[in-house]
């Protein structure tokens, strides 16, 4: 019986965010966490660096705060609480690692570090695989620069946890269905070409320079002979369904002019969005930072098949303008559930649903999907008015 009350939780919750993501209207609006696992890794007691060396501890958490917040509608799948002994067998140079390189309290932390030079787009044009593989891993990771055979027996233990890593927590999604009827977001990650250049090949500063040194047709080139592999990362092990979506995270956008943005962000990232959904996949993308000069390029994205999280943006706007293509999702003040009163927490959360909410295609959630300092009284607060203001 229990069993059975948990499978018809799940379905519930899953239909919330599948109504919401076809801009109908559910029962209610649906609520999914901010959340990497770093926070409810602090409230069971534990550190960063306790569950990226013993993902156990992290699962152990999750299911704490399932328990403590049944309100939740969907878990984020631990996608940056990667396993610490996997970099560690590769030698990363590409994160501060808790409790490693960093604090054991705080986060991952993306080290700025340049791996390609400017002279060596046309060798990834010509062949992407080969060149990160041969060149980019070993710059990348020191373990895999070193010489045969200890490069090999490196990149075998890492791999190895690797696939011990996911199929732990593929085990635990289905786990967590049948014992708390919780589903997982999302199904699997993938970046836009340009913030693949961007984030793991040339850098920030060095990239920003690029596109006032190079040749457009460079960076474009680039962008496209990246694309079927943006794709391939996307699809491999995961399974064509709208939900769970595809996670795509947007960094560069916000720090480009939108003439920029029309010539090399936004081609080969709506080829990445049509491809995945003409595959049969659901996409929630990430807008980082303040969206609102590139807001109406969202329009053009496939109708009912997108959820676009936002951590800056005037949600009223964007409901006018976009609200009729793809689900908005956000973003309560994450300082709100850090500092908030109930008062506050409420008002601003009944704000979000008035201006969002009405006709469906709105997910409540906060404007940053990481931290480590929530108050547990504030996520209580914000998840009794999401159930108060957000019933259709």
């Amino acid at each position: 019986m229990a069993e059975n009350k948990n499978l018809k939780l799940y379905e519930e919750r899953l239909n919330r965010i599948v109504k919401a993501m076809q801009l109908e209207e559910p029962d209610r609006v649906p609520l999914i966490p901010p959340e990497e696992g770093y926070w409810v890794a602090a409230y069971a007691g534990y550190s960063v660096a306790d569950v990226t060396y013993d993902y156990s501890l992290l699962a152990a958490a999750w299911e704490k705060a399932f328990t403590d917040f049944p309100e939740w509608d969907a878990a984020y799948a631990p996608f940056c609480v990667w396993s610490g002994p996997m970099f560690e067998f590769a030698g990363i140079t590409q994160f501060a690692l808790a409790g490693k390189d960093g604090a054991a309290q705080k986060m991952h932390q993306w080290k700025q570090v340049s791996c390609m030079s400017e002279d060596e787009y046309d060798e990834l044009i010509a062949d992407p695989y080969k060149f990160l593989l041969e060149k980019i891993l070993p710059r990348r990771c020191k373990e895999l620069g070193k010489p045969y055979p200890r490069n090999a027996m490196a990149f075998g233990k890492a791999f190895q946890e690797f696939l011990s890593w996911l199929g732990y927590w593929g085990a635990k999604g289905a786990e967590w269905k049948e014992k708390f009827g919780m589903p997982v977001l999302a199904g699997g990650f993938t970046e836009a070409p340009i913030d693949f250049l961007m984030d793991h090949l040339r850098g920030f500063k060095e990239f920003s320079l690029d596109l006032r040194k190079l040749p457009k047709e460079t960076i474009i080139r680039a962008c496209e002979a990246l694309l079927p592999y943006m794709i391939k990362w996307a699809t491999t092990g995961t399974r064509p369904a709208l939900f769970p979506p595809i996670f795509i995270p947007l960094h560069f956008a916000p720090f480009i002019s939108p003439d920029c943005f029309k010539e090399f962000y936004w081609p080969t990232f709506k080829k990445l969005v049509d491809s995945l959904v003409e595959l049969g996949y659901g996409v929630i993308i990430y807008c980082e930072s303040n969206w609102t000069p590139h807001l109406a390029y969202l329009k053009e994205l496939p109708k009912g098949k997108v959820i676009a999280e936002f951590e800056t943006i005037d949600m009223k706007e964007a409901k006018k303008l976009i609200g009729d293509t793809v689900c908005l999702m956000g973003n309560l003040p994450y300082e709100l559930l850090v500092y908030g009163t109930k008062e506050k927490i409420e008002d601003y959360t009944k704000k979000l649903i008035d201006e969002a909410a009405p006709g469906g295609g709105f997910i409540m959630s906060a404007d940053k999907i990481f931290g480590e300092n929530v108050n547990p009284k504030c996520m209580r607060y914000w998840c009794e008015a999401v159930v108060k203001y957000g019933q259709y």
